[in-house]
């Protein structure tokens, strides 16, 4: 507020100058703002020039991105497809559609170089397909010139990711254009990448609802396997053939390593549910359950399940979830089926197997349960603490101010500390050991500071930086 108040007594100039100077030693900003200005013009030409040196830049870096830096990137790639499919399309629609093309080109060589595990740069891909659909659907270009450019993309430049652009723009290709398009995949049969023209036709018969193409471009691979069987048993479920898909999933050898056991279940519990088999669908998800230990198929079984199977099922899960190999995953399965108290006695009993690396897990629990259970909480949050200050990760110092912070005010509430160091000594302890972590303290204090304002609370924890 103080900074907003000192800005406005500037002159236009003066804060203009400021402004100039800052970008000057921040080159993203300053890109951003170019492409910003430049959507605000009538004329096109700045924005499409913009966008091109920005997938010019994307298309020339080998950099290979680490899985902390992939989040920033999606938001680069992510900004970039909204100006084309937002921004451009007011003033060029048909520019709009060759840029989506150029930065949909990028997808191939781009998911190469990152660290993807949690697929933050595979999604906007995924939704910019959906932008370029919608971008067609505005241009309306001529169904054989649409026709052709999925054509030549996937077969001519091999990029896979444009065979996801067939169901959305079945409205826009009708009959008519499916058909062709059909047509030339199958015609390249013999001479193109045999696994992309399969999964073209793949899509094409999801297209059009057509169960006898999507087995004929199955067999493209060869004789019909296992996998084969669950993806047609899963293309009968959706087209509401319920009493075929279990036809087909049959046919499966049961256990299979070589078929997702995910999928499977899933697939024949749903046809089951769909035919009214209730009891043989109920057998399924309780070997699945058996099988995964998920919260989601907990909630489906108890979603059918009488009282007395309930109270039964209920406390025999609890009874395996402490007994649990997997401490975090059990943690995190009390969690998701709403089971706090049991939650909060499973932190005390299991805290030695917790990890403060688990944070994931960690963090929302002791958000939970912090009400009810402070001393339970507190051991999460001193886990989460200890394992950054272990590994001196000073990217984490601000969570880490935070967790301590949490342990102060929920100290208040603790009576007895059991097995559990007590607040001020924990404290005293930390700081003794860490005190050269000048980042982490001054961010502390400024919490505690602002806490203390807040709650017109006095206290002499601050430490001196």
């Amino acid at each position: 507020m103080r900074m907003k108040k000192n800005l406005e007594k500037l002159e236009n100039e003066n804060l203009i100058d400021i402004i100039l100077e800052l970008l000057d030693s921040h080159k993203t900003i300053k890109k951003d703002i170019d492409i910003k200005l430049a959507s605000y013009e009538d004329d096109p030409k700045k924005l499409i020039a913009c966008i091109k040196r920005e997938i010019s830049g994307l298309k020339r870096s080998y950099k290979y991105i680490r899985y902390y830096e992939a989040r920033q990137l999606s938001k680069r790639l992510y900004k970039l497809a909204l100006y084309i499919s937002k921004e451009l399309i007011k003033k060029s629609p048909e520019k709009s559609v060759e840029l989506m093309l150029e930065f949909l080109d990028l997808h191939e060589k781009t998911i190469k170089r990152v660290d993807n595990r949690d697929d933050t740069v595979a999604v906007v891909f995924k939704n910019s397909v959906e932008m370029l659909s919608e971008i067609f659907y505005e241009y309306n270009p001529p169904v054989v010139e649409v026709v052709e450019t999925i054509y030549s993309k996937i077969i001519a430049e091999h990029q896979i990711i444009y065979v996801s652009l067939i169901v959305p723009l079945k409205n826009l290709l009708k009959e008519e254009g499916i058909n062709i398009l059909q047509q030339k995949l199958e015609s390249s049969v013999k001479s193109a990448n045999k696994a992309l023209i399969q999964l073209s036709l793949e899509a094409i018969a999801n297209a059009k609802k057509d169960i006898d193409l999507y087995i004929k471009a199955l067999k493209l691979s060869g004789n019909l396997i296992d996998n084969d069987y669950l993806k047609i048993a899963g293309q009968l479920i959706e087209y509401w053939r319920t009493q075929e898909a279990l036809e087909w999933i049959d046919k499966i050898k049961f256990p299979n390593n070589n078929i997702d056991h995910n999928e499977y279940y899933r697939i024949k519990v749903k046809a089951l549910e769909e035919e009214g088999e209730y009891e043989q669908a109920q057998e399924i998800l309780l070997t699945w359950f058996n099988e995964k230990f998920s919260a989601e198929i907990y909630i489906q079984i108890l979603k059918n399940a009488d009282q007395e199977f309930k109270e039964e099922f209920k406390n025999g899960t609890i009874e395996k979830a402490f007994a649990y190999y997997d401490t975090h995953k059990a943690l995190r399965f009390l969690m998701e089926i709403k089971e706090f108290e049991h939650m909060a006695e499973f932190i005390k009993t299991n805290y030695k197997k917790l990890s403060g690396k688990e944070y994931e897990v960690l963090r929302p629990a002791a958000d939970i349960i912090q009400n009810l259970d402070p001393l339970a909480a507190t051991i999460l949050y001193r886990k989460m603490i200890d394992s950054v200050l272990h590994a001196s990760d000073y990217k984490y110092y601000s969570y880490t101010a935070k967790d301590l912070l949490s342990c102060k005010i929920l100290s208040n509430e603790i009576d007895n500390w059991q097995f559990l160091e007590a607040h001020e000594d924990y404290f005293n302890r930390i700081y003794n050991n860490h005190k050269r972590k000048y980042s982490l303290w001054e961010q502390y204090n400024k919490k505690l500071e602002t806490y203390n304002t807040k709650n017109n609370v006095k206290t002499h924890e601050t430490k001196e930086v």
